[in-house]
C-alpha cells in the first residue's frame, strides 16, 4: 500500500495534478480511519497470527497511519 500511496503521489507532482493528489489522500485517509481500527483490532485479536507477525502487522498499521496523517496535514495546509 506504501508503494502504491508513493507512485501515485509521485505520478501527481509529476504531471502538476495537485487536485487528484488532494482527492487521493482524501480518500485514503477517509477509508483508512474507517479500516485501520477495524484492521488492528482483528490483528490483536487473532490468536493463532505468531506473535512477531502480529508486531509486523501492528507496526505496519502505525507507519501507515503516520504516513497518511503526515500526508493529509500536508494537502490540508
Amino acid at each position: 500500500m506504501k508503494r502504491i500511496l508513493l507512485v501515485v503521489a509521485l505520478l501527481a507532482l509529476l504531471t502538476g495534478c495537485k487536485g487528484l493528489n488532494e482527492t487521493f489522500v482524501n480518500a485514503v485517509d477517509t477509508n483508512w480511519k474507517i479500516m485501520g481500527p477495524n484492521y488492528r483490532k482483528y490483528i490483536e485479536s487473532d490468536s493463532k497470527l505468531p506473535a512477531d507477525s502480529k508486531k509486523m502487522r501492528l507496526d505496519a498499521i502505525d507507519e501507515f497511519t503516520t504516513m497518511v496523517a503526515e500526508h493529509k496535514a500536508e494537502v490540508d495546509k
